[in-house]
């Protein structure tokens, strides 16, 4: 059935005219409403009689034109513009709400990849086989809506080897859905976290993950332009919630622990604490200790003491992060390579003194 309103065989357009089932007409219809430059947005089918359309549509505006008015709230029009001016995004697709149920099967539970507080991340096929993430968020708030044009204008253009791909967005629902490419390997948080986590990851491939996630943050921090934050926070905020999870990467633990002791329920806190009492190779998992020498310990739990320090000030650039975890895999792969065979030289090479790092704690504490 129809939602539009079909020619009743006159010029009138009266809106007292009564809603009747059958096709679009482009007269006095959905078609209507519609400007020229939205020639990708087709009118849709519904049927009342099964409640796929809500309530308060009913009785009061036509489910296509409730859809136009939630795809220029969500800044369909001004994203249109941008893609047109701007040259286009490769790739980036505008769907329909429909397009996107049927590729989750209508968003059924065993399609959830994962659940977070914003949201869920469903897996799609498209009806070329593509294999996609959507993601459907529970909310956003009315300043966001506003600029979730811009922003997905500016997302759609990255183009990083370790930054998961802006396939397209869908617009005509009341919270914008996200199409991303799909990643077969999980999140890291399963990784380590997961029902199966991984055992026995190798210190190197740690660092490799720590090393590039961090580029990959560098890069949408400082070279995308403008630069993109994650969660609209200031790039030291990034700094600290990335400690936050090397953190976690190195020690296998989750960052909140609810259902142990108070003073035991946060990570940093505890790491903190143990690097005040130089214990903190304790909180690391086996295969760390196994692999790590005491002068990196000391190199990385520096570096990470700085990312969570609770001035913004004094933490480091992502970039230095960057940087600084790079040159850590280099020493742990070729510990006597930059320093040229010596290992004298290769205790220079990173330079940080215990007392240093106990000083680091302790101003860390005090605060």
């Amino acid at each position: 059935m129809s939602a539009c309103w079909p020619s009743l065989g006159s010029s009138s357009t009266s809106a007292d005219s009564p809603r009747l089932p059958g096709r679009c007409t482009g007269e006095r219809c959905c078609q209507s409403i519609i400007p020229p430059t939205l020639n990708f947005y087709v009118p849709r089918m519904f049927n009342f009689e099964n409640g796929t359309v809500d309530a308060e549509l009913r009785g009061s505006t036509t489910p296509c034109r409730y859809k136009r008015k939630l795809f220029e709230q969500n800044g369909g029009v001004i994203l249109q513009q941008q893609m047109h001016s701007g040259g286009g995004a490769r790739g980036f697709k505008i769907f329909s709400a429909e397009e996107l149920t049927k590729a989750t099967n209508n968003f059924t539970a065993d399609r959830v990849l994962g659940r977070g507080g914003h949201g869920v991340i469903y897996k799609g096929v498209l009806e070329d086989d593509m294999v996609v993430a959507i993601k459907k968020s529970r909310m956003m708030e009315e300043a966001q809506t506003k600029e979730f044009a811009r922003e997905m204008f500016i997302l759609s253009q990255i183009n990083h080897r370790n930054v998961v791909k802006l396939l397209g967005c869908c617009l005509e629902v009341e919270v914008p859905m996200l199409v991303y490419e799909f990643v077969s390997n999980g999140t890291l948080y399963h990784y380590i976290h997961g029902k199966e986590p991984k055992a026995d990851i190798a210190l190197d491939t740690r660092l490799r993950i720590a090393a590039e996630s961090a580029e990959a943050l560098s890069y949408m921090n400082s070279s995308a332009s403008p630069p993109i934050l994650h969660g609209d926070l200031t790039d030291k905020s990034d700094v600290y919630s990335f400690g936050v999870v090397v953190l976690e990467l190195l020690t296998m633990k989750k960052a909140l622990y609810l259902d142990g002791p108070e003073e035991d329920r946060s990570l940093v806190s505890c790491f903190t604490t143990a690097v005040k009492a130089g214990r903190h190779q304790e909180l690391l998992d086996s295969q760390v200790r196994n692999e790590m020498n005491d002068e990196m310990l000391t190199e990385i739990a520096h570096l990470l003491m700085r990312c969570l320090s609770m001035s913004g000030e004094e933490r480091p650039t992502m970039k230095e992060v960057a940087e600084r975890l790079e040159m850590l895999r280099r020493y742990q792969q070729y510990p006597w390579a930059e320093a040229g065979g010596n290992p004298e030289e290769s205790q220079s090479l990173l330079g940080i003194e215990q007392q240093d790092l106990e000083r680091c704690a302790m101003n860390f504490l005090d605060r």
